[in-house]
C-alpha cells in the first residue's frame, strides 16, 4: 500500500474473527426519488492485512440516478474517503461512462467492456455490476410499492400482477426464462 500523505486513508480494523485475513461489505439500496427515478447507491469496504497491520483499504461509493421508464442511468456520482494508492481517484472521472446506460439485457457485458480488467477500478466495476443486479430483482418491489392491494395477495398471485404489470420480469434470470416453469406458468394464468 503506498503510503504517500495522499494515498487516501488506511483506518485501523478490528478483524470479525482471529483468523480474518481479508473482509469485504458491499451494500446496495434503492430509493424512490421522484415518480420517475430511481436512485441506487452502492458502497464498498475492504478490511485486510497490510502495512500497519489490519485495516480499511478501500471505502468506496457509487451513485446513479436511473429514468425508471428507459432504466437509463441519467447521473453518476462516485467517491473513495479510502484507498490504498494516490493513482486511485483517478479512475472516479471513468464511472462517467456509465451515463446513457440501460440497465436491461447486455448490461454487464457493456460493463465489462467499458471497465473490466485493467480498463478501470475493480471496486467500481463490482458497485455498477451490484446496482445492475438490485435494480433488476426490485421490478417485482417497484411494481407493487404503492400496490397494497397486491402485497396483500397469496405468493402466486403476487407474481401474477407482478408480471402482469411488469413484463421486463421475464428473461431477468435463469428462474424466469420465457420458456422456464415459472414464467409458463405466469403467463399461462395471465391469458
Amino acid at each position: 500500500m503506498d503510503q504517500s500523505p495522499d494515498a487516501g486513508r488506511a483506518s485501523p480494523a478490528t478483524p470479525r474473527t482471529p483468523d480474518t485475513l481479508y473482509d469485504r461489505d458491499v451494500r446496495t439500496r434503492l430509493y424512490r426519488q421522484d415518480p420517475q427515478t430511481i436512485r441506487a447507491v452502492a458502497t464498498l469496504q475492504d478490511d485486510s492485512f497490510g502495512p500497519g497491520g489490519f485495516a480499511t483499504v478501500h471505502d468506496m461509493m457509487l451513485a446513479v440516478e436511473i429514468d425508471e421508464p428507459s432504466m437509463r442511468i441519467e447521473t453518476v456520482k462516485a467517491e473513495m474517503v479510502g484507498h490504498p494508492h494516490r493513482t486511485c481517484p483517478s479512475t472516479l472521472r471513468d464511472m462517467d461512462q456509465l451515463i446513457g446506460l440501460r440497465i436491461g439485457s447486455g448490461y454487464f457485458r457493456e460493463l465489462r467492456e467499458r471497465f473490466g480488467g485493467n480498463r478501470g477500478c475493480n471496486h467500481l466495476h463490482t458497485m455498477a455490476q451490484h446496482i445492475g443486479t438490485v435494480v433488476s430483482l426490485s421490478f417485482a418491489a417497484r411494481v407493487v410499492e404503492n400496490d397494497t392491494e397486491a402485497q396483500a395477495l397469496p405468493h402466486e398471485r403476487w407474481m401474477l400482477r407482478v408480471v402482469q404489470n411488469e413484463p421486463r420480469v421475464i428473461d431477468s434470470c435463469a428462474i424466469w426464462h420465457q420458456d422456464g416453469e415459472l414464467a409458463t406458468r405466469m403467463l399461462a394464468a395471465d391469458t
